[in-house]
């Protein structure tokens, strides 16, 4: 995320791991 911005990426690329897993 960007400066100020909540840190949402780490959950997004986590998610797209498991999917890519899957």
């Amino acid at each position: 995320g960007k400066e100020g911005e909540p840190n949402v990426e780490s959950g997004i690329i986590l998610l797209l791991t498991l999917f890519t897993l899957l």
